[in-house]
């Protein structure tokens, strides 16, 4: 995907490389629910709702260093 791409020439760190990638993946479930047979409120309980809050700040924690 491009954020993938993105994050490796950005030289993100390997593991927020992984966790952009989780997200990309929840952006694209949660932007077009009428692709998947659950909608999202169905899918995601509270943890990993809170799992993907918490790798968003560490983004963007790494962005407003790197600015």
């Amino acid at each position: 995907m491009f954020v993938l791409f993105l994050a490796n020439k950005l030289n993100l760190d390997k593991r927020l490389v992984k966790e952009c990638d989780e997200l990309s993946k929840v952006y694209i479930e949660t932007r077009y629910p009428d692709i998947e047979e659950r909608l999202p409120y169905e899918k995601f309980d509270k943890n990993k709702t809170k799992r993907f809050l918490e790798i968003s700040e560490k983004l963007l924690k790494w962005i407003e260093e790197k600015i």
